[in-house]
């Protein structure tokens, strides 16, 4: 086994048959971007941010290889985004995680273009506007993001555009941890088999600047977004049930995540805020370095969150409190966390996990494995025509068993 995997080490007595690795070349689909010789729209969703980030790296080689433009599309969809009322200071932390977004792409060269609309309408609209050649988006297993490429090229050949190269996505493997290495659903088999890390990628340097007829778009202010989400989820609860009872057990908990005298909710708010002023990777690192962080560090408030949260019947319930909702929108990608926690441990503690490093180390491997197993659960029928669905919490997927396979996916 791995030293960088000791910690998950697996006593005699309880050993399983470890079949050898299966090394199996992943080929990514974003290697087609080089040979477009149109804009190339990336469509975010829950991965809001630069670094580690597949689709903005390969769209920026295939700018600079091509001359190309790269357009950076967030759309705020509130008919897929209202599931942010039920966390403390949700709305609050996606408009952090997008502002920090912007600023990150416009110190590159970009900027990041919004548009309030349903997704493939917005799609449509900004696609036929620059005349995309492709469109590439992160893929997504969770029911309330999944948004049918058939629509979107339907949507976009409706408003008179063209995708040359249409629509294709990436995901599990191309930005896994372990991502090329042999998987199996085993959890003790996985671990035993999966073989090296893969490193994180690093920002990309440069972007082209947008298209001169593109406007940006400007952010929602939190009561605005807040009231977007609560009319489109008063709209479908009430769909789903007439009788009002489920929106008025729903509108309960939104007023409680929206109040700001709510521990949970100042603790998210304050943290989601420190991501967008200093980072979120600093504020990886001063977590990671917590035993050793100066109280002079603007991260110091992360003592005190620390002695409110950890008990010793909850190891690592800190880490993914705080860090749970920069994963979920993919402000930190589970690749970084890993590796980051790893160097603390490899080096600056010589081999020792610390607390934190450990409680950081089982989240990032217990969300990618749950990322890579389900990719391939996706659209996988069980006994009686039940299907596995999945919504993310605390920053990692979590499965769940539908009545049938035509079931609403939330």
């Amino acid at each position: 086994m791995s030293p960088n995997n000791s910690y998950h080490h697996i006593p005699d007595s309880q050993a399983v048959a470890v079949k050898a690795p299966v090394q199996q070349e992943v080929v990514s689909p974003l290697s087609k971007l080089t040979m477009s010789s149109a804009p190339i729209m990336v469509l975010l969703s829950n991965d809001l941010r630069m670094d580690d980030h597949p689709g903005l790296t390969a769209a920026a080689a295939a700018a600079t290889a091509s001359k190309v433009a790269v357009v950076p599309l967030l759309v705020l969809d509130p008919a897929k985004l209202w599931h942010l009322l039920h966390a403390p200071a949700g709305p609050e932390a996606w408009l952090d995680a997008a502002a920090r977004l912007r600023q990150d792409l416009q110190r590159a060269g970009s900027d990041l273009v919004l548009r309030i609309a349903p997704t493939a309408t917005a799609a449509a609209e900004v696609a036929s506007a620059v005349g995309a050649g492709v469109i590439i988006q992160r893929s997504h297993v969770e029911g309330q993001l999944q948004q049918p490429f058939s629509e979107i090229q339907t949507a976009v050949e409706a408003a008179g555009g063209k995708l040359a190269f249409g629509c294709f996505s990436w995901g599990g493997p191309v930005d896994g941890i372990y991502g090329a290495q042999h998987f199996d659903s085993n959890y003790r088999v996985w671990v035993e088999c999966r073989g090296l890390p893969s490193p994180s990628l690093p920002s990309p340097y440069a972007l082209p600047s947008l298209p001169s007829n593109l406007t940006p778009g400007t952010l929602p202010t939190p009561s605005q977004l807040r009231e977007l989400l609560t009319e489109a989820a008063r709209g479908q609860l009430l769909r789903q049930d007439p009788s009002g009872k489920v929106l008025e057990m729903s509108q309960s908990v939104w007023a409680t995540c929206a109040d700001p005298r709510n521990t949970s909710y100042r603790r998210s708010a304050r943290f989601s805020a420190a991501a967008l002023e200093h980072g979120a990777l600093p504020l990886l690192r001063a977590y990671l370095n917590l035993p050793s962080l100066p109280a002079s560090s603007p991260f110091a408030f992360l003592r005190e969150e620390e002695s409110s949260l950890a008990t010793p019947a909850a190891a690592g319930v800190t880490f993914q409190t705080l860090f749970g909702p920069l994963m979920t929108l993919g402000v930190l990608s589970h690749r970084t966390v890993h590796q980051e926690a790893r160097a603390y441990r490899d080096v600056a503690y010589l081999g020792v996990a610390t607390p934190e490093v450990a409680a950081a180390l089982r989240a990032a491997e217990c969300a990618d494995f749950h990322q890579q197993l389900s990719h391939r659960d996706e659209g996988r029928p069980l006994e009686g025509g039940v299907a596995v669905g999945h919504w993310t919490w605390g920053g990692a997927l979590t499965g769940k068993r539908e009545a049938t396979l035509l079931a609403a996916r939330t």
